[in-house]
């Protein structure tokens, strides 16, 4: 009678990404100025990203192999299009200002170019394995999630800014990050950059 062999599987080494745009340092800083009432008023309920880890995500990964991380690196790099011109434009919640989870900055698109990269990340994705995006698109900044306890109504320190401009600019990188979850919050690390340049 033949033995089987004993089958030993060897647990790959992950990394928790996600593929986003950044913002520039005048950008972050006027948001930051227009904002800094709100918050002042939302503290403690709240916890607020630190300002150099803004960004508007293009598509979330979770937990990739370490191993193939360059081959979606190369990937993302080939999706690299021409900068991305938008507006930072009013704070909202999710999942609503009653019961919020999470703060944000809208990001209003000047041109199709953000959809455009949106859509050509995603389906490059989808030809690595990766699979379909299932969220509909909605570009935003978090700048803040609920602390545990329980849910801290908005509505009144939102309001005023529901109709406010912050500010436009133009997005020039694209960057794939690893996220670290720590008990201040996730932690980013970027991984590769890739310029967008017309």
């Amino acid at each position: 009678m033949k033995r089987r062999k004993k089958q030993v599987e060897v647990e790959q080494e992950t990394a928790r990404v996600f593929c986003a745009l950044t913002l520039d340092r005048e950008t972050i800083i006027d948001v930051d100025n227009a904002t800094e009432a709100m918050r002042r008023s939302l503290l403690p309920a709240f916890r607020f990203v630190r300002l150099g880890s803004w960004h508007i995500t293009l598509r979330f990964y979770g937990d990739v192999e370490v191993d193939k991380l360059d081959a979606l690196g190369d990937a993302l790099a080939k999706c690299a299009g021409p900068p991305v011109p938008v507006e930072l434009r009013a704070v909202g919640a999710f999942p609503d200002m009653r019961s919020p989870r999470v703060l944000w900055v809208g990001v209003k698109a000047q041109t199709k170019a953000l959809d455009e990269l949106y859509w050509e990340v995603n389906a490059t994705s989808r030809r690595l394995g990766y699979g379909g995006e299932p969220r509909r698109f909605t570009p935003h900044i978090t700048i803040a999630r609920a602390r545990e306890g329980g849910a801290h109504p908005v509505a009144r320190e939102l309001t005023p800014l529901l109709d406010t401009s912050f500010r436009t600019s133009v997005l020039r990188e694209m960057v794939l990050y690893q996220s670290t979850l720590t008990d201040e919050g996730p932690r980013y690390q970027a991984l590769r950059r890739f310029e967008l340049k017309p």
